[in-house]
C-alpha cells in the first residue's frame, strides 16, 4: 500500500526536487527577491490598515513608499553627514593604527603573556612583509581577474538595488493573491494543518522581527549615548554599527565591542577607557538579555545557543550575508514545522505501536514484561 501510494505521487516528488534544485542553482540571483519578500512582509500590515480605510491597495503602496522615502531622506539629511564626517576623521588615525599593530601591540602582548615568551616586533613585521610579498608575486597573474570580479560585483549590487523597489511594489500590490495561490497548491487534506502552521509561524516571526527591530534601535541609542558621554570620537558610527549588528547573534556583538575598544585605545592610549567600553557593552547586553528581549521579543524562537550558531553559519554558507541575516527568522519557522511533525508522529499508528516497551522485571520469575 505504501509502495503504491509512493509510486502514485512520484511525479509530485520529482517536481518538488526539480523546484528545490532550480532555486539552489539560481541562488545567486535570488537576493533581490528575498529582500523584496522580507520588505513586503514587514510593510504589508501597514498596507492592510490603509486598505481598511477604503484606500485602494495600489494607492496604499504608494503612500507606504512615500513614508519610507521620507524617512530615508531625513536619515540622509541628519545622520549620513555626521557618519561621513566620522569616517573621514577615521582616516587620520590610520597611521596610528598601523604603528600600533606593528610595534605597540607586540610590546603589550609580551607584557600580558603570563609565561616567558619574547615576541620581537621587527621579526614579526619582516615575516608579515615577506608573506605579503610572496602572495603579491603569486597573485600578479590573477589581478585582472580580481578587478573583473570586483566590477561584476558592483554592477550586480547596483542592479539588485534598483530591482528591489520594483519587485517589492508588485509583491505588496499582489501580496494576498500570492499567499492564496501558494495555499491552493497544498493538497486539500493537508490544507488545514498547513494553515495552522502558517498562522503560528507568522505570529512568532512577526513578533520576533518587529521586536528585534525595536531592540536594535534601543541598543543603538544606548551605545551612542554612553560612548558619547565618555568622549569617544566615533560614538555615532560605532553605536549604529553595534546596535544594528545585534541582529546577528554573537558576531554582531563581537564586531561592535571590538571596534569600540580599538577606537578607545587609539584615542586615549590608556587602559581605563577600553575597560569602560567593555563595561558599557556588558551592561547593555545585560539590559538586552534580561529586559529588552523578554519584553519586546519574548521567547518566540526558543533556540539554544549552539543551534543559533549553527543556523547562522549554515545560512552564511548557503546564501552569504543574506543567509546570515535570515537564519534566525527561518529557524523560527522551521521550529514550528518540526514541532508539528513531532506531534503528528506522536499521534501516528507507528508511534502508538512502539509505545509498549519491553523492560527488565524486578522479579526473578519473568525476565521481561510489557509495560
Amino acid at each position: 500500500m505504501i509502495k503504491t501510494d509512493f509510486l502514485k505521487h512520484m511525479p509530485w516528488y520529482v517536481l518538488l526536487l526539480v523546484a528545490i534544485l532550480f532555486f539552489y542553482l539560481t541562488r545567486s540571483i535570488l537576493t533581490p527577491f528575498i529582500i523584496s519578500a522580507v520588505l513586503a512582509y514587514f510593510v504589508s500590515p501597514l498596507i492592510d490598515k490603509l486598505e481598511a480605510r477604503n484606500i485602494s491597495r495600489a494607492k496604499s503602496v504608494v503612500i507606504a513608499y512615500s513614508i519610507i522615502i521620507l524617512l530615508l531622506v531625513l536619515s540622509i539629511v541628519f545622520i549620513v553627514p555626521i557618519v561621513s564626517e566620522q569616517i573621514r576623521e577615521f582616516q587620520y588615525i590610520k597611521p596610528k593604527i598601523i604603528h600600533f599593530f606593528q610595534y605597540d601591540f607586540w610590546h603589550y602582548l609580551n607584557n600580558w603573556i603570563p609565561f616567558d615568551v619574547h615576541i620581537d616586533a621587527n621579526t614579526v613585521e619582516k615575516a608579515i612583509k615577506d608573506t605579503v610579498t610572496n602572495k603579491t608575486e603569486e597573485g600578479d597573474n590573477t589581478l585582472t581577474q580580481s578587478v573583473f570580479n570586483s566590477a561584476s560585483w558592483v554592477i550586480s549590487f547596483i542592479t539588485n538595488l534598483a530591482l528591489v523597489p520594483i519587485i517589492t511594489y508588485y509583491f505588496l500590490k499582489n501580496y494576498h493573491e500570492i499567499i492564496d495561490n501558494i495555499f491552493r497548491l497544498i493538497p486539500k487534506r493537508n490544507r488545514a494543518t498547513m494553515t495552522k502552521i502558517a498562522k503560528e509561524s507568522d505570529k512568532n516571526l512577526s513578533a520576533f522581527l518587529r521586536g528585534q527591530f525595536l531592540v536594535m534601535n534601543i541598543l543603538a541609542a544606548i551605545y551612542i549615548a554612553c560612548l558619547a558621554m565618555m568622549g569617544l570620537n566615533y560614538s555615532l558610527l560605532i553605536g549604529l554599527i553595534a546596535g544594528y549588528l545585534n541582529f546577528i547573534p554573537f558576531i554582531g556583538l563581537w564586531i561592535g565591542a571590538s571596534t569600540a575598544v580599538l577606537a578607545a585605545i587609539f584615542q586615549f592610549s590608556d587602559v581605563l577607557h577600553p575597560v569602560i567600553v567593555l563595561g558599557i557593552f556588558t551592561i547593555a547586553q545585560i539590559i538586552e538579555g534580561n529586559f529588552l528581549t523578554p519584553k519586546l521579543v519574548g521567547d518566540r524562537i526558543g533556540l539554544g545557543p549552539v543551534t543559533v550558531i549553527f543556523a547562522v553559519m549554515a545560512g552564511g554558507e548557503l546564501l552569504g550575508i543574506i543567509g546570515v541575516l535570515i537564519a534566525l527568522p527561518l529557524s523560527a519557522v522551521l521550529k514550528v514545522i518540526l514541532e508539528h511533525i513531532r506531534e503528528s508522529y506522536e499521534e501516528s499508528e507507528l508511534y502508538e505501536n512502539d509505545s509498549k516497551l519491553i523492560i527488565p522485571d524486578d522479579s526473578n520469575q519473568n525476565m521481561f514484561h510489557e509495560k
